[in-house]
């Protein structure tokens, strides 16, 4: 790691980004049914960005294979990177839209409301999701930095996994930067839920939440 890994040393109340292990690659009839929902079926953003007009595309038939491996990787991060108890809380993909960045668009600074875990699969492009560090309500200081790293910077950048997925609490605040090449920039962005029993009777905070089929 590039900040101190010892005993010593305690990295407190982290924010997880994961990138998931494994991959899904669409397939040249899902790449085609695509640019058709380009074409045919989407808006342009304030950006000049554009979205899928559609925001539930993984109910879609031909998008079935990528919900699957969606659904998979969502649930390993609830359940294995935050540690929620898989037997009361399971997580679902509450909306889901396709992302087209041509040249000269880009997606301001925002954080996805009504969300609980947030995700962007990648199918081509090179231009960076920009995550920004919750600011405290405590004195700041800019202080001259040897290194830069997890602990000490205010944004961090990756550049697209192609065919995976990140996955981030959905109150961080990411944005992505401007495409300057003439590749198009394609993503699918989706938001979730949780359907569940959370909470405790003697904390006064029990909650039993069910999905809306």
């Amino acid at each position: 790691m590039i900040y101190p890994n010892d005993e010593n040393h305690k990295q407190l109340f982290g924010y997880p980004v994961y990138i998931s292990k494994g991959e899904y690659l669409l397939n040249q009839k899902e790449i085609d049914f695509l640019y058709k929902i380009k074409n045919k079926d989407s808006i342009l953003g304030r950006t000049n960005n554009i979205f899928s007009k559609n925001n539930y595309v993984l109910k879609l038939k031909e998008f079935s294979n990528l919900k699957k491996f969606v659904d998979k990787e969502l649930k390993y991060y609830v359940h294995n990177v935050m540690q929620i108890n898989e037997q009361k809380v399971k997580p679902y993909v509450t909306q889901s839209w396709w992302n087209f960045y041509d040249k000269t668009a880009y997606h301001h600074k925002h954080n996805h409301p009504n969300s609980i875990v947030s995700g962007v699969y990648y199918v081509q492009g090179t231009q960076c999701i920009i995550f920004s560090k919750p600011q405290s309500n405590g004195f700041e200081h800019d202080f001259p930095t040897k290194k830069w790293n997890e602990i000490n910077s205010t944004i961090w950048k990756f550049e697209p996994p192609l065919g995976k997925i990140i996955l981030f609490p959905s109150y961080l605040l990411h944005q992505v930067e401007l495409n300057q090449t003439d590749k198009t920039r394609i993503s699918m962005a989706f938001n979730s839920y949780i359907e569940g029993d959370i909470g405790e009777d003697t904390n006064y905070t029990r909650l039993k939440l069910k999905r809306q089929k």
